[in-house]
């Protein structure tokens, strides 16, 4: 697949840090830009808050009020240091919001200090999560941002594919590498289904696996703005297309 194919099924070809600093005021692009924005990031966001506050209601006020008051108004990039990477930076970002949130709410409510539900058991646990909550919120950010961004790759996949005439490649690359029975179809089996020598299923199968790989990383490189950043994601993100299928 050429670059240049690749290209062409971009949405917005931006960072994360040039996507949100557009998504700032109004106007087309930044509503382009917002929605892009919400488009990778509101699932992780949304189960990155969860974690820390399982009060699904109230979860989902977070939630929205992140997206209103730090996104769409610009105070994300507030103090912003650009040249780090953005999904740290933004959990970080996320954490402190919540604690500024719960201790607004608890004020408003006349809730002394020490009657606060904290997250954890500390005298400060406002200020540090227990490890635990944060991890948990970790792997659960994470494996929603690589959903997302697994699934946009696969919507582009498909529709390049069919756009190039390649219809059948989709469809053997998918019915071989992620097969929702969990056992992988024989190259013969494929053949014999799809009217073809096994050799010739295979050839293409490959060539759509090869096609994906390259559509996965321009993604991924789109986001990171790094080469070598999209290659350390890329195996985790195969790994978790074929739990994703099984």
């Amino acid at each position: 697949m050429s670059q240049r194919g690749i290209e062409q099924n971009r949405v917005l070809p931006k960072t994360s840090w040039t996507l949100i600093s557009a998504a700032r005021g109004q106007g087309e692009i930044s509503s382009k830009a917002l929605n892009e924005f919400s488009r990778r990031y509101y699932q992780p966001i949304r189960s990155y808050i969860s974690a820390l506050c399982p009060d699904g209601e109230a979860a989902a006020d977070l939630t929205q009020g992140f997206f209103t008051d730090i996104v769409v108004s610009g105070r994300l990039l507030q103090g912003a240091d650009q040249s780090l990477s953005f999904r740290p930076y933004l959990k970080q970002s996320l954490r402190n919001y919540v604690i500024s949130e719960q201790r607004k709410r608890a004020a408003q409510k006349r809730i002394p200090d020490w009657a606060l539900e904290r997250p954890d058991d500390e005298p400060r646990g406002w200020d540090r999560f227990d490890l635990r909550t944060k991890a948990e919120a970790e792997i659960r950010f994470h494996t929603s941002w690589v959903r997302e961004l697994l699934k946009e790759g696969m919507e582009r996949f498909e529709k390049l594919c069919r756009s190039k005439g390649q219809a059948q490649h989709f469809d053997l690359f998918t019915r071989h590498y992620l097969n929702p029975s969990g056992a992988a179809s024989s190259w013969k089996e494929l053949g014999d289904e799809f009217g073809l020598d096994q050799k010739v299923a295979r050839s293409r199968a490959q060539t759509a696996a090869r096609h994906f790989g390259d559509v996965i990383l321009a993604v991924l490189e789109e986001e990171l703005g790094s080469p070598e950043e999209a290659r350390k994601e890329l195996q985790t993100m195969i790994d978790l297309l074929v739990k994703m299928y099984a």
